[in-house]
């Protein structure tokens, strides 16, 4: 995992504050054990990774379902999005002080499906302009988190380290901060498996 710092445990300082609703504390113990600045470095070789995956196809190419289930290339690019658009949201609240946002859905598989369902129809333009918009967000977010905040324990579900759920939120099947390249990875295979070569296929 390319810029990942180790994994495992991760000491943390003892003391306790809040911001706004949330109930924060710093906590000793294991999780992430990476700091706010190796996380988005994470996220971003990560995301240029699924950028050179569908560099050089076609809206029509994009737009072929089967990639990942009945999905398109298209389609998983609005799930990526819609992951780490969940993050922005959470962390632009949790910075205003403001209640984190009701969750309305209660595992992965339905929160995929309805954004899934709210992004049928769109454009390849109006979905690459979605992930433009939040990935500059996310940046913002991790850019402006301190080390104490990085390292304190926060409720929004269940009680946990803000880098935890972060890395939770953006995970991948290389770990925190992965998820956009584990999808790179399918997209180069369905590119090889329908003679759609590119010169980033295999790495």
């Amino acid at each position: 995992m390319s810029g990942a710092g180790p994994m495992g445990q991760r000491a943390g300082t003892v003391g306790s504050y809040s911001v706004g609703p949330y109930k924060l504390k710093t906590q000793k113990g294991e999780g992430v054990a990476m700091t706010q600045h190796e996380m988005m470095a994470i996220v971003e070789e990560s995301w240029r990774t699924l950028d050179e995956a569908v560099a050089g196809l076609t809206v029509d190419d994009m737009a072929e379902p089967g990639v990942v289930g009945a999905w398109s290339i298209t389609d998983v690019l609005g799930h990526v999005t819609a992951w780490d658009s969940l993050a922005v949201e959470y962390l632009e609240r949790w910075r205003r002080g403001e209640a984190p946002p009701p969750r309305d859905w209660d595992s992965a598989d339905v929160y995929n499906a309805r954004e899934a369902a709210r992004r049928q129809g769109w454009t390849l333009a109006r979905v690459t302009d979605e992930a433009a918009d939040i990935r500059r967000r996310l940046r913002a977010q991790l850019a402006g988190i301190t080390d104490e905040e990085w390292e304190t324990v926060m409720t929004i579900n269940d009680p946990e380290r803000l880098a935890d759920w972060v890395g939770g939120a953006l995970n991948g099947a290389d770990g925190p901060g992965t998820h956009a390249a584990e999808h790179a990875a399918a997209i180069r295979a369905w590119r090889a498996a329908h003679g759609r070569p590119s010169s980033t296929i295999g790495v």
